[in-house]
């Protein structure tokens, strides 16, 4: 009552003009606010159906799926053609909307099992949605291309043992093509792209990395390759031999441009060191640098394999 009786006086100030105007505003606010609430109630936002997309709009939508993405949410599947699993790569199944869970998956399965024989097995990767897997089933294409997969014929399991011999059926195995072996610290362009997931410019950009630090001398380095899928690495490491270092540096008497090529040194940091070492004389061992500004211990750890005095 007391509220009523501070308004009733507060209002008693304004002509009966000023009051109808007061109290029309207040009720077009309360409507407006109201509505803001209860509209997407009462017409929710059309579900997204799964069709095909131009690569804009493909492309547009992707970053709305990528937003998704960070809640833990599975991005949803922007399919603009046919595609084969098995020839597709890591960032191909990216722009398709495929999450780094199940890409990872994706060549998880084929390490393991070779290649996708049908789409329930690569539907097997995860548990699609309803509308996902219509659309799977819709786009993905198994046909074998015979100049980049082995298909192997070969007579199948027995049926029946008779007296005159055995009675076979025939059908087709379709067996995983080698892979070679590969020498991470010479390996060539070719080398790189014989797996899937690693086109010419990967290739490239791995063997300029690879020839800027002076080698590698752990499988995961190739973590740190710009655009270099991780679930790629995952699949690829169990094929990298001979790891070391081919290019040492040496922290004395290396000068500071030579050092500033390094990529995990940089040209500020080897200013520091030039200077640290005009200051401090020689540097007796390389632990020593954990004296200059800059290097972390974690920076040491991987800059020590390269390092000499």
């Amino acid at each position: 009552m007391k509220l009523i009786r501070e308004i009733a006086w507060f209002l008693g100030d304004f002509s009966p003009t000023e009051r109808r105007g007061m109290l029309l505003l207040s009720v077009l606010i309360f409507l407006i606010n109201g509505a803001r609430i209860a509209w997407p109630l009462v017409f929710p936002p059309p579900e997204i159906e799964f069709k095909y997309l131009n690569k804009d709009e493909a492309f547009r939508r992707l970053e709305v799926q990528e937003q998704e993405s960070l809640k833990g949410k599975n991005p949803v599947l922007f399919i603009t053609n046919s595609f084969n699993p098995n020839k597709t790569k890591a960032v191909e199944f990216r722009e398709m909307g495929f999450s780094s869970q199940r890409i990872h998956a994706i060549f998880t399965y084929k390490s393991e099992k070779g290649f996708f024989n049908s789409v329930s097995d690569f539907l097997s990767i995860d548990d699609f949605s309803a509308k996902e897997e219509n659309l799977l089933q819709k786009f993905v294409d198994l046909r074998w291309d015979r100049e980049t997969l082995t298909e192997t014929v070969t007579e199948t399991v027995t049926v029946t043992e008779t007296e005159t011999g055995t009675v076979t059926g025939t059908g087709k195995d379709f067996r995983k093509p080698e892979l070679k072996p590969v020498n991470i610290n010479s390996a060539s362009i070719a080398d790189l792209t014989q797996f899937n997931g690693i086109g010419n410019l990967l290739a490239e950009r791995i063997i300029r990395f690879r020839d800027k630090l002076g080698g590698f001398y752990s499988p995961n380095q190739l973590y740190e390759v710009y655009h270099l899928d991780s679930a790629v690495v995952s699949f690829v490491k169990p094929y990298l031999k001979n790891f070391g270092v081919k290019q040492f540096i040496n922290i004395n008497t290396t000068n500071a441009d030579s050092m500033a090529k390094h990529p995990y040194i940089g040209k500020y940091l080897a200013n520091r060191i030039i200077k640290y070492h005009e200051q401090h004389g020689i540097f007796n061992k390389p632990e020593e640098l954990l004296n200059i500004y800059g290097v972390t211990p974690e920076l040491y750890e991987k800059l020590k394999p390269y390092l000499k005095l």
